[in-house]
């Protein structure tokens, strides 16, 4: 609620960290520590955020809790997209998606066959978490340049999201698509998917979310020379990001 809909990074890390104190086993301290690593990359602090993933990461593989392992590693690898690391995150980014590969396998089985069945996730869990892994995939390999596997990483996030109902990541994907055009020079393309993504975020009134929207809607707005609504979308974009509190640089500095 506090870093979601409220945009309050500040009340969220003391929320979590009252949750992690009075945590009762192995996974909420675990679910603690990767939603403390989400707040410090909100605030740009990409040193907590990378320990604090680090952390939730080795801390599940050493209870055999797959799925919060998968969420560390996703974690991880989207805060060495953040500080420009994308090697670091290419290599996560796989690590990630083997691990889904993993779960889809054993989930496929039947029954009777499963290794510790009260340890296979669900598919939807599964499907959940290879939303997050290949959003952050996309942009590493957009990073790279690597146009067709940013393409083909963030279209199966979107059909994902998608099929299983989630508009917020179904907006996160277009916005996403849209950077990604935007890097290749494909303008129209780019306003086209930052189009989409702002109309899903404007009726779910997610704050940071349509800071980054329309950020990246004004910057491919500008390219076009549109200046009149590459201007009205800017000063929206950096009043919602003061709003939200987010000194990330890359948002603020609009």
């Amino acid at each position: 609620l506090y870093l979601n809909s409220l945009s309050d990074p500040v009340r969220a890390q003391r929320a979590y960290e009252r949750a992690i104190r009075y945590a009762r086993d192995d996974a909420a301290r675990i679910d603690g520590r990767i939603d403390l690593a989400r707040v410090a990359r909100r605030r740009g602090d990409f040193d907590a955020a990378t320990e604090h993933a680090a952390a939730a990461r080795a801390a599940a593989a050493e209870k055999g809790l797959g799925t919060r392992e998968m969420s560390g590693i996703i974690e991880e690898a989207n805060v060495a997209w953040y500080r420009g690391d994308y090697e670091r995150g290419r290599v996560l980014c796989r690590e990630s998606l083997e691990l889904a590969t993993r779960f889809y396998q054993e989930i496929a089985k039947p029954a009777g066959d499963r290794k510790g069945d009260d340890k296979v996730p669900s598919k939807r869990a599964v499907q959940n978490l290879e939303i997050y892994a290949r959003s952050v995939c996309g942009l590493v390999a957009m990073s790279r340049r690597d146009f067709d596997g940013a393409v083909e990483h963030l279209g199966i996030a979107r059909r994902i999201a998608e099929a299983i109902d989630k508009k917020r990541e179904v907006a996160t994907q277009y916005n996403n698509l849209g950077r990604v055009y935007l890097e290749f020079g494909r303008l129209g393309d780019a306003t086209e998917a930052f189009r989409a993504a702002l109309a899903i975020d404007t009726k779910l009134e997610d704050r940071y979310a349509l800071a980054y929207d329309l950020r990246n809607l004004g910057r491919a707005l500008t390219l076009e020379k549109v200046y009149a609504e590459a201007k009205e979308a800017l000063e929206k974009g950096l009043a919602y990001a003061i709003e939200a509190k987010d000194t990330n640089l890359s948002l603020i500095h609009i």
